[in-house]
């Protein structure tokens, strides 16, 4: 097993931070969202379903992030490299979605910085075993 080397461990470890303590927040969330988009749409029943679509797409992208930072700490180069990508495209949706509702693009660069640094550190480890595994 190879070890990873220290961007691509200290990325992996933030990813699983964040993603687990987002997850549980969006689990908390729920309810209290569900309780808002069931004001507006007059049903509470109607406003959980809303609010639970919402909160599968968010774990699901929680999901991925904890994976990703699993992969990261085992230095699995292939699953890696596939992460990056992953994650690398989510977040430039998200970067064009947030400037297309005409958030900041300071905030909205924000969340392209620990992907790109994912992809970075995976390319590093890649350069370090001297082929791609």
């Amino acid at each position: 097993m190879n070890k990873p080397n220290t961007l691509w461990k200290v990325v992996s470890i933030l990813y699983i931070v964040f993603e687990v303590i987002g997850g549980v927040v969006i689990l908390i969330g729920l309810l209290g969202a569900g309780a808002l988009f069931g004001a507006a749409a007059g049903s509470v029943g109607v406003g959980v379903g809303i609010a639970a679509v919402a909160a599968v797409f968010s774990l699901i992208g929680a999901a991925l992030g904890i994976a990703a930072g699993i992969v990261g700490l085992k230095a699995n180069v292939k699953a890696g490299k596939v992460f990056a990508i992953i994650l690398i495209a989510f977040a430039a949706i998200s970067f064009i979605s947030n400037l297309a509702q005409g958030q900041n693009i300071v905030s909205s660069l924000i969340g392209l910085v620990l992907p790109v640094l994912y992809g970075v550190g995976v390319h590093k480890q890649v350069q370090e075993n001297g082929s791609a595994e």
